[in-house]
């Protein structure tokens, strides 16, 4: 028996293959999904008040607030590479270690919301022009440095960067 007339629409062949990994995909990350959109909430919140303390600063210093879309870029890296980042992390902790806590999973998403959590206080303390926000900073600082021995203050932060 032949078949004629069968002609193959390959769009649709190749949309229905990548429909099929994508859902894969995301199965398998379904136990991380909440981590990942825990940390695209802390990034974005990182993003609108950073923002808006740039446009404070630039109005205080009397200067002209420019959006700059490299910025923004900037963000949507940030959010692919700490999806992406979460996603091996939880990959090699659950498919390759084989642990089932996702200790180290959840340990590097509470490093990456710990900075834009630190990141959002300094732009909380420029926008509401409050050292209740410097207080905090100063207060988690020094938990964190008695806790860990790492110096978080702000000159340590400067020296090495925190993008």
């Amino acid at each position: 028996m032949r078949i004629k007339n069968f002609k193959m629409n390959w769009s649709e062949v190749l949309s229905k293959i990548l429909t099929y990994i994508a859902s894969g995909a995301l199965m398998f990350l379904a136990p991380i999904k909440s981590l990942i959109v825990i940390t695209v909430v802390f990034v974005m919140i990182d993003f609108i008040t950073g923002n808006i303390a740039c446009y404070k600063r630039s109005h205080r210093a009397g200067k002209k607030y420019v959006f700059k879309s490299e910025l923004a870029w900037n963000t949507i890296w940030k959010l692919i590479g700490v999806s992406v980042g979460l996603s091996l992390f939880f990959t090699l902790e659950s498919s390759v270690i084989g642990l089932d806590d996702l200790l180290v999973t959840r340990g590097l998403t509470t490093l990456i919301c710990g900075a834009e959590l630190w990141s959002w206080l300094e732009n909380m303390s420029d926008i509401s022009n409050s050292g209740i926000f410097k207080l905090i900073q100063k207060f988690i600082g020094n938990k964190v440095q008695e806790h860990t021995g790492v110096d978080i203050n702000e000159q340590n932060i400067k020296k090495h960067g925190t993008n």
